[in-house]
């Protein structure tokens, strides 16, 4: 993506030679995603109807590799969206899994799976061959898109609690400690990565203060705190870089905010957990990704829309109270320097999945809750300079 020579950045050296400070001073401009394919049905075949979309892979073709965790199986579609094979099937033998939460390329692009139920990694060609497997002894397992993790040189990382307990109830937030589990090829432990603690602060349900993080292609953390927008990359000579970016904080309107804490309550009642007060204005952002190419992207929160009768299916069946203040999906994209690209908006609940060159993979709900992976191919909005 060649959109970053038009961004402009101020670099100083601070202190001993070991921290670089970029600082963005380019005027913001939109990039714009152009839809180049959709998968997903709601009464179509079974290849294309998804029961929950837990990871999503792309090739630099436009091929879309779909995990759906819900049969299980893993999917595979051309760059027009037509269904093209499976990979790996149920069960528990060879080339079989009972659960998937992730899949990567190795540096041999394989296609990778990370069985949470059977705490197994396997390999797969493309065309769905298998090719081998281990097992870990991991005993407690985070669940969620970016479990898994394979680096530029094979090493295999897979997200897990330091403290399985953490999952326990506490009438009081607890800490987050949460690492990375690290595996060479053959299944052998290297190490553990064990990223700044997220410290949390604030309401556990909405616009909580944490220190996050997100791990890089070549092993390398980027982790930074909300209250500011300032992330810490770190350099493979152990210097560190300090992205920051000026912003204005976000105000809660007073609708929207008594519609949190009213959420708020509810959590509290489901889950006896006591928070903190909601705040009066945002943190900074709420997510850091760093994608397959080491760009960074940072999803921003933004001045919430009010929009009488707004619901979605998932919220109505888990008997949520009503939301209708609802949040534009805004992210902040800057390469792997710390250059500011441009930011992007997109559609109502919809999750990042992958990106790699000029492709983006997200996650889209349908009016009955199907869901749909879009690849988007990101330009920069005509007239944008």
């Amino acid at each position: 993506m060649n959109v970053g020579l038009m961004a402009t950045a101020l670099i100083v050296q601070v202190g001993a030679a070991d921290t670089l400070v970029v600082r963005t001073t380019s005027e913001t401009w939109s990039l714009n995603p152009r839809e180049a394919s959709r998968v997903g049905s709601i009464d179509g075949p079974s290849e294309t109807s998804f029961g929950y979309v837990s990871s999503v892979l792309g090739a630099a073709d436009g091929t879309t590799f779909v995990a759906d965790s819900q049969v299980p199986v893993v999917r595979v579609f051309s760059p027009d969206g037509e269904y093209l094979n499976d990979i790996g099937r149920k069960g528990q033998g060879p080339g079989e899994y009972e659960g998937i939460f992730g899949v990567a390329f190795s540096p041999d692009r394989e296609v990778v799976v990370w069985d949470y139920n059977t705490r197994r990694v396997s390999y797969f060609r493309p065309d769905g061959t298998f090719e081998r497997s281990f097992a870990t002894e991991l005993k407690g397992v985070s669940y969620g898109r970016g479990s898994l993790l394979v680096g530029q040189d094979g090493t295999v990382r897979l997200l897990t609690p330091a403290d399985p307990s953490m999952y326990e109830q506490s009438s009081r937030p607890r800490e987050a400690v949460i690492g990375w589990m690290q595996y060479r090829p053959d299944g052998s432990v290297t190490d553990s990565l064990i990223p700044p603690r997220r410290e949390v602060s604030g309401s556990y349900n909405a616009f909580k203060l944490e220190t996050a993080s997100a791990v890089a292609p070549d092993g390398t953390l980027v982790s930074g705190r909300n209250s500011e927008y300032a992330l810490h990359r770190q350099l493979a000579d152990g210097r560190v870089v300090r992205i920051e970016r000026p912003y204005e904080s976000v105000r809660l309107e007073r609708d929207e905010r008594q519609q949190w804490a009213t959420h708020q309550a509810e959590w509290e009642r489901r889950w006896a957990f006591e928070s903190p007060d909601i705040p009066e204005t945002k943190p900074a952002w709420r997510q850091l990704i760093v994608d397959a190419a080491g760009r960074i992207w940072v999803h921003r929160y933004s001045a919430a829309v009010h929009r009488p009768g707004y619901s979605t299916p998932s919220a109505e069946r888990g008997g949520w109270p009503a939301v209708e203040w609802v949040e534009p999906v805004v992210f902040d994209l800057l390469d792997p320097r710390g250059q500011y690209l441009g930011s992007i908006s997109l559609g109502d609940g919809t999750e990042f999945a992958y990106s790699v060159g000029n492709w983006l993979w997200v996650v889209e709900r349908g009016e009955f809750d199907e869901a749909y992976v879009v690849r988007y191919a990101i330009e920069p909005r005509s007239g944008a300079d």
